[in-house]
């Protein structure tokens, strides 16, 4: 599959495929070098400036590349099949959720 870059509204980019009318939006200035390394450009990860006067050159040009992986979850598939699906109306849901997590885990600083 073939990837696209488009000038989005507000300093915005948005990366389209030649499969379908799926897009994906790219916001945040720390995206930008990643993006802009995706599409050939060899400059650093945190040079911002650099990434966006790449992009503002690239967007719209119609030049593709292969996609790496932005397209690749299939309609609906949003997470991983293993993980389990909860849901926060059910008190239940919660005890499950707090049972994932480990009193010592950076991720979990509350507690439970």
């Amino acid at each position: 599959m073939q990837i696209y870059l488009d000038m989005g509204d507000f300093g915005t980019y948005e990366i389209s495929n030649d499969q379908n009318d799926k897009t994906i939006l790219i916001q945040s200035d720390y995206e930008f070098p990643s993006v802009a390394q995706t599409f050939g450009w060899d400059g650093e990860h945190d040079d911002i400036d650099g990434a966006i006067t790449f992009l503002d050159e690239l967007a719209g040009s119609g030049e593709s590349v292969e996609d790496p992986g932005y397209f690749d979850l299939e309609d609906g598939d949003l997470a991983d099949e293993d993980e389990e699906e909860y849901d926060f109306n059910d008190m239940d849901s919660y005890s499950k959720l707090s049972d994932n997590f480990n009193e010592d885990d950076e991720q979990n600083p509350y507690g439970f």
